[in-house]
């Protein structure tokens, strides 16, 4: 019998609570790695690790939405932004117009983050699914984003 790989989680969150909360909820089940901003991320991506979901804290969002944007668009794939409390219509529309999808309230409990992960990973299986018409394929497409991410990143530090 196979063994099912277990999900590969990425949390990128200001908040270092909030991001011990995360593992300490999470790391039994999946293989969770966490950042506390943005400047992480080159170090992360040299490990050529690729990520089943990538969620991402408000804060962190907001200051770097047009980078977010440019991944969204230029990798196709989505960050889940975090929410402290319940999305307004108008943070929402900013965000769907640069390309993310998803807007969720930032769980504080570990019922509501485990079932929050469980939901993204079974849409992100069913979107899988249809894409490759049942073909089962490593979902590396997010690894592309954080090799992305890290020339952005690094291309818009060398310009300051």
């Amino acid at each position: 019998m196979i063994e099912e790989q277990r999900k590969r989680l990425l949390f990128i969150d200001p908040h270092k609570y909030w991001l011990d909360f995360v593992v300490e909820t999470l790391a039994r089940d999946y293989d969770v790695h966490v950042a506390s901003n943005l400047v992480d991320l080159p170090e992360i991506a040299s490990e050529d690790l690729y990520f089943d979901l990538i969620f991402i804290g408000l804060s962190l969002a907001e200051e770097n939405i047009s980078k977010l944007s440019d991944l969204a668009r230029s990798a196709g794939w989505h960050f889940i932004v975090l929410y402290p409390g319940s999305p307004d219509g108008i943070t929402s529309r900013i965000f769907f117009k640069a390309g993310m999808r998803d807007l969720l309230s930032k769980p504080y409990d570990s019922d509501s983050l485990k079932m929050m992960v469980e939901n993204e990973i079974s849409t992100v299986d069913q979107y899988t699914t249809k894409r490759t018409k049942g073909a089962e394929v490593k979902n590396d497409y997010s690894l592309n984003v954080l090799r992305l991410w890290k020339s952005i990143y690094t291309a818009s530090s060398n310009s300051l």
